[in-house]
């Protein structure tokens, strides 16, 4: 099966600010429809608002499309208003250019997209009743911004429909686009009544196969989800809670079930498929958040329950850093946002109050301080520092910043997998002992016990995706595997492994973190992953050798063989979620371990009490003082051996001692770019402080 990009979602924003096809499409779409704007036209001023629960209804006047767009702002309470409107999310877009409408009879400067937007939402006859963010929350008011942004849950839970605007159709692909993915979620429905579930489809021949063999139109669909829109952040939030949601690209509509339909096919029913395009990021937003909102009138009961289902099984007990680890991978520009666009969801509740409110006076710092105390409070203490220390996608992690160490900076993005996720067969902590962390919210430091057991005697390079994913490789014959590139340094560096078996079974175990299928440990069945890490090393062997044949276990295989090709994948996607932007170490003590990308010679490995897997730390050189680098997996002690102090391993600790995880000094330099980020004027996602253009306007 050809494979395109095997699930790997591409950024659809790009870095710079040169004009796109689609901007293009843009300006030429509105120049040659927009009519001329009246002259001398006053600006608009808002009225405050009476209080907490009401807002602000745009009502778009009818037109046609090369008209002026006129409207007017109504206030009403949230009571009053139920149903009674629809919700517009958009992408402000990522050029500076405004139109001017008329709200009130007086001017009102929008982005390009959204006067787009309007343009194709209004309807030629009718009054259209709307909630746009930009224009019915007054954005110049950060108190009454923060007030509005509380009450965005409700905003879209309670309107009629979220419309989405995907952007104008420039290239002339949306209707095929569209009608391709109707067409497929049809299908997938017709396949479920056919065998029951869906997820029971066999393989099937191709003259009965109705899902569309041509490469071509699964390429829409990879153009369909990484349209702007599917990476914002609060899109999360404006469907995931609307009771329906339609998504118009042009002049091209579709269902959002639709396109999840079409999205979950493919996660479940690959093997009837001619190519792999799935959105990691729609299905795990899906499987993760949207199908754990309470609302009762739900999009979600359009969309294929065998799916729905499934998808229960697969995310039974979601938290709510996994929203969080999803809202860091999109795209804000007020770094306060990852946190601001999620609190309309159950899970932002902490004990009896949401874990933040949203108020845009306070400093991103201070944010992501409160709610790192409380994700280790009321959460998951392992997982919360693991994702503190696996940051670093979007931009490294800084650990001489004036950053608490121990505070997970969302606006970094995930750059590795969460070792300490809930699940994990891991026990280094122990069973029988507790967590004992302390924060001083003052200080910004956390106080723990911990075994300091080991320290960092070697590292390798980084091991990246291109020297672990079997199709990357095939691609790059010049690139060396990082499997063989590692254990070829290992012969040299001592360690605690009796043999050559037992060394290898070290390695090859390790690179995987001891599991199997997520949550298996792979050392229970030894010889199922020897076959399946041999499997891996000879097909990539074999595939780059063109040989059609290779011999494994005796036996003759062909490369055809989809057992032998399903070995070889099923280490490749266990290594590759494990080991990916890691580093394989050795201790002094001679162990084998993966630690985390800014480990470095020297670092300590840490065990605290209760919780699952290791941490690397970095002493400061201030007595008991250190910053968290992040977890770490050491091969031998992640089953408590460690605190077994009649073990054959070499324990010689000192057993608990209370240490302090701290921040570095910090330069003035670190606040200023936190200020800048945080309050930055031209909004791309419209609910922090907002466009310089309507600033003046503000009553």
């Amino acid at each position: 099966m050809q494979e395109l990009g095997r699930g790997q979602d591409q950024n659809p924003i790009a870095a710079n600010r040169k004009m796109s096809v689609a901007v293009q499409g843009l300006r030429y779409f509105l120049t040659s429809t927009m009519a001329a704007t009246p002259p001398h036209v006053p600006h608009y001023r808002y009225q405050q608002l009476p209080e907490d629960g009401h807002i602000r209804l745009l009502k778009l006047q009818p037109g046609t499309r090369g008209d002026n767009i006129h409207s007017y702002l109504e206030t009403v309470s949230m009571k009053d208003a139920f149903r009674k409107y629809e919700c517009v999310s958009y992408v402000w877009g990522d050029t500076p250019e405004y139109r001017r409408i008329i709200v009130g009879g007086h001017s009102f400067y929008v982005k390009l997209n959204l006067f787009a937007a309007l343009q194709h939402f209004r309807d030629a006859t009718t009054t259209r009743t709307l909630w746009v963010d930009s224009i019915c929350i007054q954005q110049t008011d950060p108190p009454e911004k923060g007030r509005q942004v509380q009450l965005m849950g409700k905003i879209y839970e309670n309107g009629l429909r979220t419309l989405v605007w995907l952007g104008v159709d420039g290239l002339g692909k949306a209707s095929e686009a569209v009608d391709f993915l109707k067409s497929t979620s049809q299908i997938a429905r017709d396949l479920s009544e056919r065998y029951g579930n869906i997820l029971k489809t066999p393989v099937l021949p191709r003259d009965q196969n109705p899902v569309s063999q041509d490469i071509e139109q699964w390429k829409l669909f990879r153009e369909f989800v990484n349209l702007p829109w599917f990476s914002r952040v609060w899109v999360m939030q404006e469907v995931g809670i609307a009771a329906d949601v339609v998504m118009r690209w042009g002049d091209a509509e579709i269902s959002f079930s639709d396109v999840i339909n079409v999205n979950e096919l493919q996660r479940h029913v690959p093997q009837i498929l001619p190519a792999q395009g799935m959105s990691q990021f729609l299905h795990d937003a899906f499987v993760g958040l949207f199908m754990w909102y309470g609302n009762k009138e739900t999009w979600r009961s359009q969309v294929l329950q065998d799916f729905v289902v499934e998808g229960a099984r697969l995310v039974p007990g979601p938290n709510f850093i996994d929203a969080l680890i999803q809202s860091s991978r999109r795209n804000v520009t007020d770094k306060r946002d990852h946190v601001f666009a999620l609190l309309g969801h159950p899970l932002a509740t902490m004990g009896e109050d949401t874990i933040v409110l949203a108020d845009y006076t306070r400093h991103v710092d201070d944010i992501y301080l409160d709610v790192s105390a409380k994700l280790i409070q009321y959460v998951d203490p392992a997982l919360a520092l693991s994702v503190a220390g696996g940051m670093g996608k979007r931009k490294t992690r800084n650990l001489d910043s004036n950053h608490p160490s121990w505070v997970v900076r969302w606006e970094l993005s995930p750059e590795t997998s969460s070792l300490g996720r809930p699940g994990h067969w891991y026990t280094a902590g122990g069973i029988l002992t507790t967590p004992n962390i302390k924060i001083d919210m003052y200080k910004r430091t956390l106080n723990t016990s911990a075994v300091l057991f080991d320290e960092v005697s070697w590292l390798s390079d980084v091991m990246l995706r291109t020297d672990i994913e079997i199709d990357k490789l095939l691609a790059d014959s010049s690139r060396v595997s990082a499997i063989d590139s590692v254990w070829d340094c290992l012969p040299e560096r001592p360690c605690v492994y009796l043999n050559d078996q037992a060394r290898r079974d070290a390695f090859t175990l390790t690179l995987v973190s001891d599991r199997y299928k997520g949550v298996l440990r792979a050392s229970d069945d030894i010889d199922l992953h020897r076959s399946l890490a041999l499997a891996y090393s000879k097909y990539l062997e074999s595939m780059r050798n063109g040989k059609l044949l290779l011999q494994v276990d005796g036996s003759t295989q062909s490369l055809g063989d989809p057992q032998l090709r399903a070995a070889a994948r099923d280490y490749e996607d266990e290594y590759t979620w494990t080991a990916h932007d890691r580093h394989f170490i050795v201790t002094t003590k001679g162990l084998y371990g993966l630690g985390p990308q800014l480990v470095r010679k020297g670092d300590v490995i840490a065990i605290f009490p209760g919780i699952l897997v290791p941490y690397v730390l970095r002493y400061t050189g201030k007595d008991k003082q250190y910053k968290l680098v992040g977890t770490c997996y050491v091969h031998g002690i992640m089953r408590g051996e460690a605190l077994d102090f009649e073990s054959s391993l070499p324990v010689d600790n000192d057993g608990f001692q209370e240490i302090t995880i701290v921040k570095a000094a910090g330069t003035h330099e670190d606040d200023e770019e936190n200020i800048v980020g945080a309050n930055a004027l031209e909004k791309e996602e419209g609910r922090g402080p907002s466009e310089e253009v309507n600033k003046e306007t503000a009553a």
